[in-house]
Order: structure tokens, then sequence, then C-alpha cells
């Protein structure tokens, strides 16, 4: 069974800047509307198999979607989305 995945603020801005900034780059809404089903797909990934992905030094996971770093901590009965970065960005 899937663990619950819930996004925390800062992750929940990341998102809606990335995705103003796709939608602003292309011109078109779709674009943002189909990276945000990619991200959510991943969500959904995540909470099935959390442990799938790599572990950092500090004990959170990271994921891949398209070009965005998705970093995240397990819990006993949630997965919480810490931040979501564009892969070439540095993450702490």
């Amino acid at each position: 069974m899937p663990k619950t995945v819930v996004l925390s603020a800062k992750a929940r801005q990341n998102i809606d800047e990335i995705l103003a900034n796709v939608v602003e780059y292309t011109g078109a809404v779709s674009s943002g509307h189909k990276l945000l089903k990619a991200f959510y797909t991943k969500f959904n990934d995540i909470g099935f198999l959390p442990k799938a992905y790599r572990q950092l030094d500090d004990g959170t996971r990271q994921a891949f979607c398209r070009s965005y770093r998705i970093v995240y901590q397990e819990f006993e009965k949630h997965i919480e989305i810490l931040t979501v970065i564009h892969s070439r960005q540095q993450y702490p």
C-alpha cells in the first residue's frame, strides 16, 4: 500500500514558480499542465517505492522528473516532498 505524499509549502512554491516559468518560456499553458502531471506521476511513484531512489547524506532522498530534482523525506506513515528544483541547481 502506498504512503501518502504531502507537499511542503516550499515545494508548492517551487512548483508554482517552475510552472509559471515553463508557461512563460513556451507560451503554452498545456506545457505547464503536462509538467504538473509528470510531477504528480513521480510523486505517486515515490509513494509506492520511497526507498527506490538515491539517499543523500542528510537522510533525505532524491528522485528526478524530466529536468527537475525532487527532494523528499520518508516518515513512518507519509512522504514529505521538501523541495523541487531544476537538476542543475545545487541542493544544500
